[in-house]
């Protein structure tokens, strides 16, 4: 029943955030869940991996280590932790704001705002930290990927070295020059919501998950990715798992976190496992504090632990959530 429960909220809480975009698109997106063609199939997979599922203790729970003191981060819907600037952690806003990133301190406060030069926040859903072209710098990327009701064909990600911040030494708004446009497709110029854009650090791949699609699918852009023409996106598989709204690889590759509204999943990789892996592997629960509008999340450096950060919801502003890590 408990399993059962979670995957009626998550539903619960698609309708909810969909209902206001389009009507027409709902019904007909919970009619192609609920009754399509081999429906009986993949609820069995689904309800199957589901049960399999155990708790997993790597990470402990929940510390509020501060609270989101900006209103201009009123819609945060992805983060990164810094890998250039201890202490802080990158964040940007859902569409329709201006194509910023913030950085904050753990404790909530915004010491500055980067505007990207070039680039549209059409509708900007996750972000992702690690590497890229330049060996020697680690790179931002953020997933301009959602598509509430999805007709948009071609979408982009927008890759830009991570700058490094030095206090008190510029003013409070700066703005990036040096931002590449990643353009993509998907097979047969089909169209998906999604929420999610993880990279892995030992190939530099790009992996981009759905968001309401009943069972997962996982999508890769193999690296190098295009800079001057569209690339397409090649479909490795389906997780059976539904809502995905965020998640994040471990800076060691070891370590994926998926998260939908009402839960945290952890895939553990071993050496000769890939991101694609995790089609196939079943996952531990961690242990979440569920949020009113919980879609980000983002893992330490080193692997000590992991943040989330919800949006602004009822006029109360968002606490910043960090699970440590309690085993290796």
């Amino acid at each position: 029943m408990a399993i059962l429960g979670r995957i009626k909220k998550d539903l619960i809480h698609w309708l909810v955030n969909t209902f206001e975009n389009t009507i027409f698109a709902t019904a007909l997106l919970v009619i192609a869940i609920l009754f399509e063609s081999g429906c009986k199939h993949h609820q069995d997979r689904y309800i199957s991996q589901q049960s399999a599922v155990g708790n997993d203790s790597t990470f402990g729970h929940p510390v509020s280590v501060g609270k989101i003191q900006s209103g201009e981060m009123d819609e945060v819907s992805g983060i990164a932790v810094s890998r250039h600037n201890s202490n802080y952690i990158w964040a940007h806003n859902d569409s329709g704001d201006d194509p910023r990133l913030f950085l904050v301190d753990k404790e909530g406060k915004l010491v500055r705002s980067y505007h990207l030069a070039g680039a549209e926040n059409r509708d900007w859903e996750d972000m992702a930290i690690g590497p890229g072209p330049n060996s020697n710098r680690t790179y931002l990327y953020v997933a301009d990927i959602g598509d509430n009701s999805p007709s948009e064909e071609i979408l982009q990600i927008y890759r830009l070295p991570e700058p490094e911040f030095i206090p008190n030494t510029s003013q409070p708004v700066d703005t990036l020059e040096n931002v590449e446009k990643l353009e993509f497709r998907y097979p047969e110029n089909r169209s998906y919501n999604a929420e999610t854009l993880l990279i892995d650090p030992l190939t530099r791949d790009l992996y981009i998950v759905t968001k309401y699609e009943g069972q997962e699918k996982l999508f890769r852009l193999s690296y190098p990715q295009a800079t001057s023409n569209v690339d397409t996106a090649e479909l490795t598989g389906t997780i059976p798992f539904f809502g995905m709204l965020g998640g994040d690889i471990s800076a060691d590759g070891r370590m994926i976190i998926l998260k939908t509204q009402t839960q945290v999943l952890i895939w553990h990789l071993n050496e000769e496992e890939t991101p694609t892996s995790i089609t196939d592997k079943i996952p531990g629960r961690l242990p979440y504090n569920e949020e009113p509008q919980g879609e980000a999340l983002g893992i330490a450096p080193d692997g000590s632990g992991y943040y989330t950060i919800s949006e602004y919801v009822g006029g109360k502003s968002p606490v910043i959530y960090y699970y440590p890590r309690i085993t290796k």
